[in-house]
């Protein structure tokens, strides 16, 4: 008999090797969004950065500390909320009266997300 149609059978294996190939692309997925995730964190790091640095810009170098740490900063990017700490003069070659050596470390969840470091000097 030629019946046209899948039979029962058919049907059974194409779903179990659909499984199969769909029980290897979720990792994939996961992986990916994982990824995805951690971009996301460092890029709103990078910008909360960038706030906390263009505030201290506003600032006289002389006015700034020349040894220590500021307070946690409270800095929002987005839907987060990242902890921000300047270290004054942590390389003391590159502090004088007219210049401060300045490292941000910013942290998400506990753990840190993006450490940047800068000279700032004020030109005349």
């Amino acid at each position: 008999m030629n019946e046209k149609g899948f039979s029962l059978v058919e049907c059974v294996c194409a779903l179990g090797l659909l499984a199969i190939v769909l029980l290897g692309i979720i990792p994939t997925v996961q992986v990916l969004m994982q990824s995805n995730t951690i971009s996301e964190e460092r890029s709103n790091a990078v910008s909360a950065a960038q706030q906390v640095m263009e505030s201290l810009r506003q600032q006289a170098p002389s006015s700034l500390p020349n040894s220590g740490s500021s307070a946690v900063q409270t800095v929002s990017v987005g839907t987060r909320d990242y902890e921000v700490v300047a270290h004054y003069c942590t390389k003391s070659a590159y502090c004088n009266d007219d210049m401060r050596h300045i490292v941000l470390e910013v942290s998400y969840a506990g753990h840190d997300v993006y450490v940047v470091e800068t000279v700032y000097t004020r030109l005349q």
